[in-house]
């Protein structure tokens, strides 16, 4: 179970780490993610920070919507995250799953 929890971390991480990435490809940081949560000059700790948060809430498919996509390579990869991220949580659960019925299983057998 923790390794598992361990895995979702370190690929939410790669993913925010792309995400804050694709900033830089854009010709003005006015037409990101970046400019839309008012974190033009901010520093680079706290523009991950939003990044791992905006990663970790898609992963979960929670998406509260207070982050918009404005660019093309935003769109494409939050696209490509989408997919990632819902298999990844679909994965979590059905682990969590199975983990609990082994564990009703052998509190069964023991009855």
């Amino acid at each position: 179970m923790l390794k598992l929890v361990g895995v979702q971390f370190f690929i939410v991480h790669l993913v925010a780490c792309f995400w804050f990435l694709s900033t830089t490809f854009e010709t003005s940081p006015w037409d990101t993610w970046i400019a839309g949560r008012n974190l033009i000059g901010a520093s680079n700790g706290y523009t991950y920070f939003n990044a791992f948060y905006w990663a970790f809430q898609t992963s979960t498919t929670v998406g509260y919507g207070d982050f918009a996509v404005t660019t093309k390579l935003e769109y494409i990869l939050a696209i490509i995250w989408m997919v990632i991220g819902t298999n990844l949580f679909t994965l979590t659960v059905g682990s969590v799953s199975t983990m609990i019925g082994a564990l009703d299983d052998e509190i069964r057998a023991r009855d």
